[in-house]
């Protein structure tokens, strides 16, 4: 199925090694189940012309792994930079941050959590968080969230700021209007035109399964993004690979973020 590798990797700059060949030809036969197709070549067809297929592909390809407060340093750090050295350079200002890719939404109603049990008020901050799987915004926008979205020692957030209900657990409204949802590909030469520019960015775990073009297409707009002594958070094991003349690596442990 190399066509549909190439569309994958001018589409979303999935780097096929990173996931495996494997594991994308088990997605692709899905969805091909699911259309009764057989032949890849009426299946490349439909996908050219077919929104919605190249919508449930992408949805197919992108399997979120996430949850609350996933590796706290970040989250530590990013308190500690708001109230510390943001906050008092800002008296009257508003914090802008940006949670791309955002998945079902963990992520962004973290940081949510974090700024407003670190006593920021509802109004001084917002949270615009993007993804390009359209079911993944579905489920962060219905903000129920099952078990396995609370791990660690510490859920402790989980009784200030969600309601039980059926053996889920529901996000309360003061959380979810902090953070606005869209949808959106890094790649795409618009995305968050008219936005930013953003205090803080979080993009975690992304560049690791993109192609050096779209990893250096990211990075690009990413810094485009980012205000002056903004901040960049970046999954661990991206950091070392990012740091550039452009990004320098704050220097505190387990934040993995750069400046």
């Amino acid at each position: 199925m190399r066509p549909v590798e190439e569309w994958l990797a001018r589409e979303i700059g999935l780097d096929v090694l990173s996931v495996g060949r494997q594991a994308l030809a088990a997605a692709i036969a899905r969805r091909m189940d699911h259309c009764s197709l057989r032949d890849p070549s009426a299946y490349v067809r439909l996908l050219t012309g077919s929104r919605e297929e190249r919508v449930a592909l992408i949805d197919a390809v992108v399997v979120p792994e996430t949850w609350f407060f996933r590796d706290r340093g970040p989250f530590e750090h990013l308190v500690r930079h708001v109230t510390q050295v943001w906050l008092p350079a800002h008296r009257s200002g508003s914090l802008l941050i940006l949670s791309v890719p955002c998945s079902t939404g963990e992520e962004p109603y973290s940081i949510a959590m974090a700024l407003l049990d670190a006593g920021l008020r509802p109004g001084s901050f917002r949270i615009e968080a993007s993804d390009i799987s359209v079911a993944s915004l579905q489920r962060a926008e219905a903000a129920i969230y099952g078990p396995t979205s609370f791990r660690g020692s510490d859920i402790s957030f989980r009784d200030r700021h969600f309601v039980a209900r059926d053996g889920s657990f529901e996000l309360k409204p003061a959380v979810r209007s902090q953070v606005r949802f869209r949808p959106g590909n890094l790649l795409d030469p618009g995305f968050a035109a008219g936005s930013g520019p953003y205090d803080i960015v979080f993009c975690r775990n992304l560049i690791i399964y993109q192609t050096d073009d779209a990893r250096k297409s990211i990075l690009r707009t990413l810094y485009g993004l980012t205000a002056p002594r903004g901040l960049l958070f970046v999954g661990h094991a991206e950091l070392t690979s990012i740091m550039t003349e452009r990004w320098t690596a704050v220097r505190q442990p387990c934040a993995f973020a750069l400046m």
